[in-house]
C-alpha cells in the first residue's frame, strides 16, 4: 500500500511506501524508532516545488551519519535497517 502525505508525518511499520506532496508547505517525515534489521521505508518526493521535505530519525538515531536528510524534487530516499 502507498501513502499519500502532505502533512508532517511519522512513518508507520506496517506501511513501506510513503509518497510526499510538498506543493503547500514544507514537510517533515518522521522515521520511527528502528530497532533491528529488517525494517525498509521508500519516501518518494512527487511535487516541484521550492517547500522542503526533510527526513529525521528517531531520538539520536542517524540516516548515513546524518541528523537528518533533505529529499530533493521528484527524487526518493530507500531507508534499509
Amino acid at each position: 500500500m502507498i501513502i499519500v502525505v502532505n502533512v508532517d508525518t511519522t512513518l508507520d511499520e506496517g506501511f513501506t511506501n510513503y509518497v510526499v506532496d510538498a506543493s503547500s508547505n514544507d514537510v517533515i517525515m518522521t522515521l520511527p524508532e528502528i530497532t533491528g534489521e529488517g525494517t525498509e521505508f521508500t519516501i518518494t518526493r512527487n511535487d516541484m516545488s521550492n517547500n522542503t521535505v526533510t527526513i529525521v530519525p528517531f531520538g539520536s538515531q542517524t540516516i548515513d551519519n546524518q541528523v537528518s536528510y533533505n529529499l530533493s524534487i521528484n527524487n526518493a530516499l530507500t531507508v534499509i535497517a
